[in-house]
Protein backbone atom coordinates (compact mmCIF):
# COMPACT_ATOMS: atom_id res chain seq x y z
CA UNK A 1 0.00 0.00 0.00
CA UNK A 2 2.67 2.05 1.00
CA UNK A 3 3.90 1.96 -3.31
CA UNK A 4 0.39 3.05 -3.96
CA UNK A 5 0.63 5.79 -1.70
CA UNK A 6 3.44 7.73 -3.21
CA UNK A 7 2.54 6.76 -6.58
CA UNK A 8 -0.79 8.35 -5.90
CA UNK A 9 0.55 11.70 -4.76
CA UNK A 10 2.63 12.72 -7.41
CA UNK A 11 -0.31 11.53 -9.68
CA UNK A 12 -2.18 14.69 -8.09
CA UNK A 13 0.34 16.80 -8.59
CA UNK A 14 0.43 15.65 -12.59
CA UNK A 15 -3.34 15.22 -12.91
CA UNK A 16 -3.56 18.99 -11.29
CA UNK A 17 -0.89 20.26 -13.48
CA UNK A 18 -2.70 18.68 -17.14
CA UNK A 19 -6.32 19.98 -15.71
CA UNK A 20 -5.07 23.54 -14.27
CA UNK A 21 -2.10 24.78 -16.95
CA UNK A 22 -2.88 26.81 -19.94
CA UNK A 23 -2.20 24.13 -22.93
CA UNK A 24 0.81 25.96 -23.99
CA UNK A 25 2.82 25.97 -20.54
CA UNK A 26 1.49 21.99 -20.03
CA UNK A 27 4.97 21.17 -21.31
CA UNK A 28 7.02 23.19 -18.80
CA UNK A 29 4.90 21.99 -15.83
CA UNK A 30 5.66 18.84 -16.29
CA UNK A 31 9.53 18.93 -16.90
CA UNK A 32 9.13 20.86 -13.61
CA UNK A 33 8.02 18.46 -11.59
CA UNK A 34 10.13 15.16 -13.22
CA UNK A 35 12.93 17.57 -12.27
CA UNK A 36 11.92 18.18 -8.98
CA UNK A 37 11.43 14.60 -7.82
CA UNK A 38 13.53 12.70 -6.45
CA UNK A 39 15.15 9.55 -9.01
CA UNK A 40 14.36 6.89 -6.84
CA UNK A 41 10.76 8.40 -6.51
CA UNK A 42 10.13 8.34 -10.50
CA UNK A 43 11.59 4.65 -10.16
CA UNK A 44 8.79 3.51 -7.79
CA UNK A 45 5.96 5.19 -10.06
CA UNK A 46 7.83 3.52 -13.70
CA UNK A 47 7.82 0.09 -11.39
CA UNK A 48 4.32 0.51 -10.65
CA UNK A 49 3.55 1.30 -14.37
CA UNK A 50 5.14 -2.33 -15.39
CA UNK A 51 3.83 -4.36 -12.58
CA UNK A 52 0.61 -3.03 -11.43
CA UNK A 53 -2.75 -2.19 -13.64
CA UNK A 54 -4.18 0.81 -11.26
CA UNK A 55 -6.11 2.94 -12.81
CA UNK A 56 -3.69 5.80 -11.74
CA UNK A 57 -1.25 4.47 -14.07
CA UNK A 58 -3.38 4.43 -16.99
CA UNK A 59 -4.25 7.73 -16.18
CA UNK A 60 -0.24 8.80 -16.29
CA UNK A 61 0.00 7.19 -19.71
CA UNK A 62 -2.85 9.15 -21.18
CA UNK A 63 -1.65 11.91 -20.24
CA UNK A 64 2.08 11.04 -22.06
CA UNK A 65 4.12 11.17 -19.25
CA UNK A 66 5.70 7.72 -19.88
CA UNK A 67 6.83 9.14 -23.16
CA UNK A 68 9.33 11.60 -21.07
CA UNK A 69 12.57 11.39 -21.84
CA UNK A 70 14.94 9.71 -19.48
CA UNK A 71 11.80 7.43 -18.19
CA UNK A 72 12.29 5.04 -21.00
CA UNK A 73 15.35 3.34 -19.74
CA UNK A 74 14.30 2.67 -16.19
CA UNK A 75 10.66 1.07 -17.88
CA UNK A 76 12.60 -0.84 -20.18
CA UNK A 77 14.72 -2.19 -17.49
CA UNK A 78 12.18 -2.85 -14.88
CA UNK A 79 10.45 -4.86 -18.07
CA UNK A 80 13.73 -6.77 -18.42
CA UNK A 81 13.09 -8.42 -14.72
CA UNK A 82 9.33 -8.72 -15.12
CA UNK A 83 9.68 -10.81 -18.38
CA UNK A 84 12.87 -12.61 -16.74
CA UNK A 85 10.30 -14.08 -13.86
Amino acid sequence: MALFSAVRSFYILFKFTNESCPENHKERYYEIANYTMPVKFLHLVCLAYVFSDWKIIKDFESFGFFNRKGLDKYIMDFMDVKNFY
